[in-house]
């Protein structure tokens, strides 16, 4: 589906801005660039997939790309918000014991605005919904049926369909996280934690038919980032 490949295009390109701005040296310019082009690419990317679903689905998201919720939604979601957050905690404290990594960085120096409106506005409240319905609505379905179109229909098929959108999926959506990197450990963290959060809400967007849970445990993890944020700040 053309529209699956323009959206990941357009979060490609809107995630290589900072290091534009850097080498430009516009770096004076890079928040509040960051938060309108933030703004524009979030809003391409759901006109994107409100277009696919008009044009080749049901012309209902829940139909087309599972986004709807159930009351058990919150707490699969947070259970994997949780999981998200220890793993971290643990590869971060034992990276950090054994001088793989150097010391955190101290808090983030961006005007307090800032922080509120690309870690909490876009982050928070924009980032999850969007990037969910991008990588397990519209990107990881789209993979699924191409794959199943090409071969016979058999359970042997359909398990590679399932598992190659999966994958496939969860590896874009990793790299599409890679600019928030400043080194390469740094992305190599970053890619694997998000590579992993990628397998799992996938498989769980598969088995429930829902991006509920996904969208759940993708803003509450979010929300923490901002609220540690936010903290080292006030």
């Amino acid at each position: 589906m053309p529209e699956a490949t323009f959206t990941v295009v357009l979060t490609a390109t809107a995630g290589l801005v900072p290091l534009v701005l850097q080498a430009m040296n516009l770096t004076a310019y890079s928040n509040p660039l960051d938060f309108v082009i933030d703004l524009v690419a979030y809003g391409s990317m759901l006109v994107i997939v409100l277009f696919a679903s008009h044009r080749r689905g049901l012309h209902r998201l829940s139909r087309d790309f599972g986004f709807s919720f159930h009351r058990i939604d919150l707490a699969i979601g947070a259970g994997l918000a949780l999981g998200n957050v220890l793993y971290i905690s643990i590869v971060t404290g034992v990276l950090h014991n054994s001088g793989a990594m150097p010391p955190p960085i101290p808090a983030d120096q961006r005007p307090l605005i800032y922080v509120v409106l690309l870690q909490g506005v876009v982050a928070v409240a924009i980032a999850p919904l969007i990037e969910e319905l991008v990588t397990r609505g519209l990107l990881m379905r789209s993979i699924r049926h191409s794959i199943l179109r090409r071969h016979a229909k058999s359970a042997r098929s359909a398990r590679i369909a399932i598992n190659a959108s999966i994958i496939s999926s969860a590896a874009i959506f990793a790299a599409l996280h890679l600019h928030e990197a400043d080194n390469p450990l740094a992305a190599v963290s970053i890619g694997v934690q998000t590579f992993i959060f990628g397998l799992v809400a996938g498989w769980i967007a598969t088995r429930t038919g829902r991006l509920g849970p996904t969208i759940v445990a993708h803003t509450l993890y979010n929300a923490f980032v901002f609220a540690i944020a936010f903290s080292a700040r006030t």
